[in-house]
């Protein structure tokens, strides 16, 4: 057999085309002696199809899946021709065996045939015979007696029901079946009118306007959704009743099935397909009429009322998609037994409203979500907030290029996971995630130690999109020749909140934030420190005046400027901007309002200059300061507010900050309890209390909060002991501060 096989690659799908050309001539022998075999290809999804006439087309998702479906069709095909030749010719002495079992057969058939036509005779004669008797029988009654006996009655039923099943037979008559209760009191028996009743269930049926076709297959197969109907006797019907549906729905389709009901009881269904624009409605027109024919001929009607309620709400609640590192992607069904092994697998099935979940471990790919919609990424950090789920479900891809590349897709999360090493070369661009023409979700992930020697972005480049990124770690990813190696968006609108970003460079500016001719922009609540280049966040703009928010982040530690903006109209607010190593906010054009920051000690060169390019003495107006944010320990990255701090309840008043006005900075301050050896008050108990402690003990800075949190050595007083105690405590595994004095302390921790 000549079998055509043709492959080919079409938008990232693999297609393979399979068509019989020819037989030998031996097959063709075969096909004509023994018939065409038909080929079983419902484990591939084709169906049932002859042999020579074989013309099928399927596509898969990786050239592994199509080499391995191939593969399988051929051998199977292979099988089928081997099976036909294999068939032969019956010997002479099986010919003769089958035509001597045939005329055994034959004669044993004609002398059964001839007995019963002997028997219908002579049955014939004894009924005829009965008849006269009995009808002797009836008429001749005796002149004075007007009712036959209750015998003759009897046999008049009886004669009546032998009548009525002829006439069921012969679709007239006027013979009723008595009713099964007996007599109603008289001598005369009481009947009932042959009949049939129709139940629905349900009666009322709620079908959804938005699904789609793969939902509605996978549930109609377990559940199906549609009404039932049953048809059950009453008075001895048998039917057939004939079925007609009336009424419709706007973008409905209704099919009754079957349309008759040839014996009762019996049962049919109403399917009903809706479009997948069908609009919110109730339809209440919807009327089964069934109508039956009795023996007598008399025609029984029924009608059923039916109401279908098409609402506006998904039917689909989406799937989940296992991934594993000891799962298998040819064998894997993808489900919590069965997992894939690589991300992409998951991705590649899942669907508008689907969730791939990945187990902990490393994944060496690069992760594709292009042309989706509606999909959820994560790790099981979803399920249990547990953050060293993030640490340890790591990918990295295993060449240059970015790790995860997100276009044309829509309503996407990417949630949980570290995202890390990858490089990009002197030729392409890479990096942690590039996205374009899309809008993302990019949640509590760690972006680390990524590369691009060119172009933009390392951490995350955006073009075109609108992207949320939110409570993520950006840090120590590097752009040594371009801008942004943080987060670099071109040309989009990101919300970019709550992270922390540190530890990046770039060889231009925006080492941590570079935003260049976006349309709208939010950077609120970031910590961004210990980031090197020309400056931390570049802001660049050169269209309409649009403005941009810029509130509550802390700018502080880092190597160059601040801030730098160009153009454009930017709101910066409630910012803490401190110890920058260049200018604080630096501005040769656009505009900007300045309301509540607290921009200190940024030095460029040697000189102290938190503003240039803006009017002097800035921090007069509008709310501003400039003051030490006094920080609880900003060199160990600790850069919560210490209870000294003017920061605290100095924000916008306007903001909404719970029981009080909210603090500048990314990181409000708690006012945490009251714990003996934190002396600061910060929450943690760090170099930072030993820095503050020894500029209370040497006359440089404020006192502690009380003597219960800096009277570590509880002697009743605060002096170099304690220093020395808390110093012994953090790096000599000392004993913990206040050991001795626990009930004094929990006595200050109630007032």
């Amino acid at each position: 057999m000549q079998l055509k096989i043709k492959k080919y690659l079409k938008g990232g799908e693999h297609f393979i085309s399979f068509q019989s050309m020819d037989f030998t001539p031996e097959e063709r022998k075969k096909l004509r002696k023994f018939g065409v075999p038909l080929l079983d290809l419902k484990a591939y999804g084709l169906g049932v199809h002859r042999l020579d006439q074989i013309n099928l087309r399927l596509k898969t998702q990786t050239a592994e899946e199509a080499e391995q479906l191939e593969s399988g069709i051929k051998q199977y095909i292979k099988d089928e021709l081997i099976r036909l030749l294999a068939q032969r010719k019956p010997s002479f002495g099986e010919r003769a065996g089958r035509i001597y079992i045939k005329r055994r057969g034959l004669v044993f058939g004609l002398t059964c045939f001839i007995l019963f036509l002997f028997l219908s005779a002579y049955q014939g004669v004894i009924c005829s015979q009965q008849i006269a008797k009995l009808g002797k029988q009836l008429f001749t009654v005796s002149p004075g007696k007007k009712d036959i006996s209750s015998q003759q009655q009897k046999l008049v039923l009886q004669s009546d029901n032998r009548t009525d099943r002829n006439f069921k037979e012969s679709g007239a008559g006027t013979g009723y079946a008595m009713n099964p209760s007996g007599n109603t009191g008289s001598s005369t028996p009481a009947y009932i009118r042959p009949d049939f009743t129709i139940i629905a269930y349900p009666e009322t049926l709620i079908r959804y306007s938005e699904y789609s076709p793969a939902a509605k297959q996978s549930r109609d197969e377990e559940n199906p959704e549609q009404f039932k109907l049953s048809f059950m006797t009453s008075g001895g019907f048998e039917g057939p009743v004939d079925l007609e549906l009336i009424g419709s729905c706007y973008q409905a389709e209704s099919h009754l099935f079957p349309t008759k009901v040839k014996t009762l009881p019996g049962s049919a269904a109403l399917i009903v397909s809706l479009s997948p624009k069908c609009p919110h409605q109730v339809c209440n027109t919807l009327t089964i009429i069934a109508r039956g024919v009795t023996a007598a001929g008399d025609l029984v009607i029924h009608e059923k009322k039916l109401v279908l309620a098409v609402r506006e709400k998904p039917s689909y609640q989406g799937k989940v998609w296992h991934v594993a590192p000891y799962g298998d992607d040819l064998l894997g069904e993808g489900d919590e037994k069965s997992p894939y092994r690589t991300i992409q697998k998951g991705i590649d099935h899942a669907r508008s409203g689907d969730t791939v979940v990945v187990e902990r471990g490393l994944y060496q790919e690069k992760i594709e979500l292009k042309d989706k919609v509606g999909i959820t990424l994560a790790s099981y950090y979803i399920f249990n907030q547990d953050e060293s789920a993030i640490k340890s479900t790591i990918i990295e891809a295993p060449a240059a290029g970015w790790v995860v590349t997100i276009g044309h897709s829509d309503e996407l999360a990417l949630q949980g996971f570290t995202i890390r090493n990858r490089k990009g070369n002197d030729e392409s661009q890479g990096g942690g995630i590039y996205c374009y023409d899309s809008n993302p979700k990019i949640l509590d992930n760690i972006i680390t130690q990524n590369e691009n020697h060119s172009g933009y972005g390392a951490g995350i480049y955006c073009y075109d999109s609108k992207p949320e990124i939110l409570r993520n770690q950006i840090t120590q990813n590097r752009n040594s020749d371009g801008h942004g190696a943080g987060i670099y968006c071109y040309n989009s609108d990101p919300d970019i909140e709550q992270n922390t970003i540190s530890g990046n460079s770039s060889g231009g500016g925006g080492s941590a934030i570079h935003l260049l001719e976006p349309k709208q922009a939010r950077i609120i609540g970031n910590l961004i420190c210990n980031n090197s280049g020309v400056s931390a966040i570049l802001l660049y703009h050169h269209g309409p005046d649009i403005q941009y928010q810029i509130d509550n982040n802390t700018v502080s530690q880092n190597q160059g400027d601040a801030i730098r903006y160009f153009g454009g109209s930017w709101d910066f607010e409630s910012n803490i901007v401190s110890e920058n190593r260049g200018y604080g906010i630096f501005t040769l054009e656009g505009s900007a309002r300045l309301a509540y920051n607290d921009v200190w000690g940024n030095v460029y060169g040697k000189d102290t200059v938190n503003y240039f390019g803006l009017a002097e003495n800035i921090f007069k107006n509008n709310g501003n300061i400039s003051q030490d944010p006094c920080f609880g320990n900003p060199p160990h990255g600790n850069f919560y507010l210490s209870f000294n701090s003017p920061c605290i309840d100095l924000g916008n008043p306007n903001s909404p900050g719970g029981a009080s006005r909210i603090d500048m900075g990314a990181l409000e301050y708690h006012h945490p309890e009251i714990a003996c050896g934190d002396v600061n008050r910060d929450g943690y108990i760090d170099y930072g209390d030993i820095n503050f402690l020894c500029n209370f003990i040497f006359r440089r800075g404020a006192a502690p909060y009380s003597l219960e949190t800096g009277d570590v050595d509880c002697d009743g007083k605060i002096d170099q002991r304690d220093l020395a105690y808390l110093y012994r405590y953090l790096y000599l595994y000392g004993s913990e501060p206040g050991a001795g004095c626990q009930d004094r302390i929990l006595a200050a921790s109630k007032k």
